[in-house]
């Protein structure tokens, strides 16, 4: 394996999660600020959806991203792979941070900010591949799965950590564009330690071409699919008292994105024949392996079943506890939700890093599916003791069941990044990488929409039976709100997040119950 003289792997793989960590932030950061972007570019009521895609199109670019840069580090090496990611993450962070909204000059429109978040995801998920195949060069096998549960642990801690991240900078400073400008200077510093540091890991190259008609396919494929079912959670997240319509686009992406996921198939079963010019963007033979197969679709369950907690916790704690407050402004109530959904969500992430961190031992001694099968069972007893909040639940009384949950993805993360990286060859590494998050993005995309959709429509109906039950003259509209909230929340744990960790349960059954070497 690959050593470095002046830093051990452990301070490079430290070195590039930085950059990781920022970028995985900045996907949810934004839902701090959203309503000031839309008090900034003076939005109807019916332009409301409009501020969503600053959070829907990052979410898209996030993955079509991670779809080549995986290969691009096979093809040309880690080491500029990984720096002209951050340089990109730069450079897209400039552009958000000099969004100027109409009432300042020089003025950009709307599309201006979410194009610059469009090339900042670019670079932001690009780097999560590129860094797990770089421990695939640094680590020989029997090694890997502690860095690669680390990586896997600090991308997803930073989805969490960018509510507080958001909260926090929102009640410190009055300008949103701030929080990009601080991007500029940590991502720099980052991109500096990196460049010595890298230098001295040889760089593994391999022959071919990148499959660009494979990267297009199956980068319009995810991206029609996330605007699509993104589309579909923001129609989903209307007050209970606006009629919800389905977007007219949302069934023709989602055509669109089946179609080019079929044509990507078969264009890669093509370029994956012997002979072939071009190295095929994702080698289907790896599928051959239960490993393999297993562990991805564990992934796919896996981010289905987290996108519930990260999405239902602020909706449980702005709709029904920080409501709770009396004579609380709206403001009041949006502040200190997303101050509350930071930490309160930090019991499932934090738990989930350090597990991450301690579970690659028991890996080495009882292989990939063991820690699998168990941490999935108790992220479904965290879930199931989390279904049984109700409107009279505290934040303390949220974190027990997000510990135990944060405590069952931590034992899940590392054996499967692990599995996939292993299972795969030097020269398929960063694909395989990148098939690790692409598939966990899939499925939160699915939950999210999913989840949101039918809990929105809960909501209805359970308000409706409420109001019914009492006069007309004495209906008390926010407590049947915040009953009402808090009942499908905890059926949508129950329902959804549940259910999607004991079905994740089969395809960890085809996973080796010892490693390869």
């Amino acid at each position: 394996m690959i050593s470095s003289r002046s830093l051990s792997p452990n301070r490079i793989i430290a070195l590039v999660c930085i950059a990781i960590f920022i970028g995985a932030m900045d996907l949810t950061v934004a839902s701090a600020f959203l309503p000031q972007v839309v008090v900034d570019f003076e939005l109807s009521t019916q332009q409301f959806a409009l501020a969503g895609w600053v959070v829907t199109m990052y979410l898209a670019a996030y993955a079509v991203s991670m779809t080549f840069a995986g290969r691009l580090s096979d093809l040309h090496g880690r080491r500029p792979a990984y720096l002209v990611c951050l340089i990109i993450f730069i450079a897209g962070s400039i552009l958000v941070a000099l969004t100027r909204t109409p009432g300042l000059q020089p003025s950009f429109s709307l599309e201006w900010l979410v194009v610059s978040r469009v090339i900042q995801a670019l670079g932001a998920g690009a780097m999560v591949p590129v860094s797990m195949a770089l421990v695939g060069d640094l680590y020989p096998p029997a090694r890997r799965a502690t860095p690669l549960g680390i990586i896997a642990a600090v991308d997803t801690a930073g989805w969490v950590v960018g509510h507080l991240y958001g909260g926090i900078m929102i009640r410190l400073f009055t300008d949103w564009r701030l929080i990009f400008w601080l991007n500029v200077p940590i991502g720099l510093l980052a991109f500096a330690l990196c460049w010595r540091a890298l230098r001295e890991v040889p760089q593994q190259k391999h022959a071919g071409k990148l499959d660009l008609i494979g990267a297009v396919l199956i980068g319009l494929a995810l991206a029609a699919f996330n605007i699509a079912v993104g589309s579909g959670a923001e129609a989903g997240t209307t007050s209970q008292f606006v009629e919800q319509t389905t977007p007219a686009y949302q069934v023709p992406l989602l055509i669109v994105a089946i179609s080019a996921f079929v044509a990507f198939i078969f264009r890669e079963l093509r370029a994956g024949r012997a002979g072939h010019e071009e190295q095929p963007l994702l080698d289907l033979r790896l599928f051959k392996q239960k490993t393999f197969s297993g562990a991805a679709l564990v992934n796919l369950g896996v981010g289905f079943a987290l996108i519930v907690a990260l999405g239902v916790v602020p909706l449980f704690i702005n709709a029904v506890v920080a409501s709770s407050m009396p004579n609380a402004t709206a403001a009041q109530i949006l502040s200190d939700g997303a101050w509350y959904t930071g930490w309160v969500l930090s019991a499932l992430t934090v738990t989930m890093a350090l597990m991450s961190v301690f579970i690659g031992r028991i890996i080495n001694r009882f292989g990939y599916r063991a820690p699998t099968l168990l941490g999935l069972l108790i992220a479904a007893i965290g879930f199931f003791i989390t279904s049984r909040w109700d409107v009279n639940t505290t934040y303390w009384q949220m974190i027990p069941g997000l510990l135990v949950a944060g405590l069952g993805f931590g034992m899940v993360l590392a054996p499967i990044a692990t599995a996939v990286v292993n299972s795969a060859p030097s020269e398929e590494r960063g694909v395989a990488s990148a098939l690790v998050i692409i598939l966990r993005l899939v499925g939160m995309s699915l939950g999210g929409s999913i989840a949101l959709s039918w809990g929105t429509q809960r909501v209805q109906t359970l308000s409706a039976e409420l109001a019914a039950g009492q006069s007309q003259f004495a209906v008390d509209t926010l407590a049947i709100f915040r009953q009402a909230t808090a009942q499908a929340v905890a059926e949508s744990f129950l329902l959804f997040a549940v259910t999607a960790c004991l079905v994740a349960l089969l395809p960890a059954l085809l996973m080796r119950s010892n490693q390869a070497n």
